[in-house]
């Protein structure tokens, strides 16, 4: 590990247990550094800025309050136990509203478009892209598209989360890659 990884760690450790000691600043710290993440994953599911401004609020309100239960294990391996359990913290507060209507949602409707957010870097405006595609989707396909291929969840995992069978979540699986596919 070099001098510059070993201090970012030991600062995102400290940062960790200032967290779960409750410690407004350490708070501030951690939201700042990790609201953008969390922005791009609640949008991937949700129609509208706001809405997913609102659910990352309501994630990191879980989040702060679940941080004396957070296991850091090996301090080399922080970063990516801290961004398993954010991104599982948004996905699960952005879905659990949602799961009751995935499947009674007006087939019309189109989620907002997302043009003031594109930047002028190249890898992030084709990063916006994507997910601008993966938005276009049905919001039941789109649902299970990122939980099982973006996010890593089992097609068990995605059953028991949305209340459908794993054969279903493997259905909409499939359906989402061909309307993918057909936007090429």
């Amino acid at each position: 590990m070099t001098a510059e990884t070993l201090t970012y760690t030991k600062q995102l450790s400290a940062l960790v247990e200032g967290c779960k000691r409750f410690d407004r600043r350490s708070q501030q710290l951690f939201y700042e550094r990790y609201y953008g993440f969390s922005l791009k994953v609640a949008f991937r599911y949700l129609d509208t800025y706001q809405q997913a401004v609102d659910a990352v609020q309501h994630s990191f309100m879980n989040l702060f309050r679940g941080f004396p239960s957070f296991a850091a294990g090996q301090e080399d391996q922080l970063e990516p136990l801290l961004i398993r359990w954010i991104r599982r913290n948004v996905v699960e507060t952005v879905v659990s509203p949602i799961s009751p209507m995935l499947f009674t949602y007006p087939a019309n409707s189109r989620p907002e478009a997302m043009d003031v957010l594109l930047t002028n870097d190249r890898q992030e405006d084709e990063l916006w892209r994507l997910i601008e595609a993966l938005r276009s989707l049905p919001l039941a396909y789109r649902t299970v598209y990122n939980l099982y291929v973006i996010d890593g969840y089992s097609h068990e995992e995605v059953a028991t989360l949305l209340g459908i069978s794993a054969r279903a979540s493997e259905l909409f699986v499939h359906e989402a890659r061909v309307l993918l596919k057909g936007m090429d």
